[in-house]
C-alpha cells in the first residue's frame, strides 16, 4: 500500500490552535446560523437552481402591484436570499475543508489497520514456536478470530416463480 499519509502529523499545538479557529468563526457566525432536526430538513423547501431571479421579480412585482399577504415579507425574502448567498463561499470552504479532513482521516486509517494485520499475519507465523508472543498476542488473535462482521438482520431471499 502507498504511504500518503502519516510522515508528517500535526503538532497537538496545531490541531488545538485550528479547533479554536473553528469556534471563533462560528461564534462569530452564531447569531445568523440555526440547526434543523431532521425533520425539519425533510419538510424545507427546495429552491430551484435559478430561483434567485424569481425571487427578484416576485420582489419586484409585489412591490409594483401593491400586493401583500399577511406573514410574507417581501424584504424578509430578499433577506432570506441575501443571507443564503453570503453563507454559500463559507459553506463551500468548510465542506472542502471537511472533505479534505474526511479523505485524510480515512486513508491514514486505512494504512493504519493494512500496516497492523501485515504485522499481525507475520508475528502470527512467529508465534507458533514462540509462546510468550502468542500470549501477546492473545487479543489481536481473539479480535481477528470474529471474523467479518454481519449485519444484525438479514433481508429473507425471495423464491422466485
Amino acid at each position: 500500500m502507498e504511504n500518503k499519509v502519516g510522515d508528517s502529523v500535526p503538532s497537538q499545538e496545531t490541531i488545538e490552535a485550528t479547533n479554536d479557529g473553528f469556534t471563533k468563526a462560528r461564534q462569530k457566525l452564531k447569531p445568523f446560523l440555526i440547526t434543523l432536526s431532521v425533520e425539519e430538513r425533510k419538510r424545507a423547501l427546495k429552491f430551484r437552481p435559478g430561483g434567485d431571479a424569481i425571487v427578484a421579480l416576485m420582489a419586484k412585482l409585489a412591490r409594483k402591484s401593491g400586493v401583500s399577504l399577511p406573514g410574507v415579507s417581501i424584504e424578509g425574502m430578499e433577506g432570506d436570499l441575501a443571507l443564503s448567498n453570503g453563507l454559500s463561499s463559507v459553506e463551500e470552504n468548510a465542506q472542502a475543508f471537511l472533505d479534505a479532513v474526511s479523505d485524510t482521516r480515512l486513508q491514514a486509517l486505512s494504512e493504519a489497520w493494512w500496516a497492523a494485520t501485515a504485522l499481525y499475519t507475520s508475528l502470527s507465523r512467529v508465534a507458533d514456536s514462540d509462546p510468550e508472543l502468542a500470549r501477546a498476542l492473545k487479543p489481536a488473535t481473539e479480535f481477528f478470530a470474529t471474523g467479518r462482521r454481519t449485519p444484525k438482520t438479514e433481508t429473507p431471499s425471495v423464491p422466485t416463480p
